[in-house]
């Protein structure tokens, strides 16, 4: 994995990205905007079998925030929410992100909403259109939106009972991704 696109490696026949973008698809999103990085063209040829709207980021070296600045300078505001998903959680489904667009459904004066499971906060998180000037003027870090959750707190919503232990399981690192592998291949989390 040293030196490879972790969203390009093969997990049991399909890549990181596409196992994400499987997913995302089968979601109740009314938008999708893929925002590229590190190896652009080669992670666009990944994400042509999908219907997302792609945008580049050039300064993606400038951490996630910059990132999520592009793909949201890419969507209409006219939606309630924006979600910031991660391309290295393959083991997300479209019932944990549905999960999450019925708890915005349901109360659409949250400004925050975010998985949690046992406890522990994770990716992706629903972020009020309504804080959209904020999170573009705010600097790009490598840290995302963090700085919203000590301002609004949000709204959790519980997955801890759902069916998908691995929800926020990423592969960030060689370990990570060597352990996935070995997951999707019958292994125990």
């Amino acid at each position: 994995m040293a030196g490879a696109n972790k969203l390009l490696l093969d997990l049991d026949g399909r890549t990181v990205l596409e196992r994400v973008c499987t997913e995302l698809s089968r979601a109740r999103f009314s938008d999708y905007v893929a925002v590229t990085g590190f190896e652009s063209s080669l992670v666009e040829k990944e994400l042509a079998a999908f219907n997302f709207r792609v945008v580049r980021n050039e300064a993606f070296s400038l951490g996630m925030h910059s990132s999520i600045r592009r793909g949201l300078m890419a969507l209409p505001s006219t939606s309630a929410f924006f979600a910031v998903c991660l391309g290295d959680q393959p083991f997300l489904t479209a019932a944990d992100y549905s999960a999450l667009i019925a708890a915005a459904d349901s109360h659409p004066t949250e400004k925050l909403i975010y998985p949690v499971v046992d406890g522990e906060r994770g990716q992706p998180v629903l972020i009020a259109m309504s804080l959209r000037d904020e999170v573009l003027a705010h600097e790009d870090d490598d840290q995302g939106c963090k700085y919203l959750f000590a301002r609004y707190g949000g709204m959790p919503v519980d997955l801890t009972h759902s069916a998908n232990a691995l929800a926020f399981y990423d592969v960030d690192t060689p370990a990570a991704f060597a352990h996935a592998q070995r997951l999707v291949l019958g292994g125990t989390p």
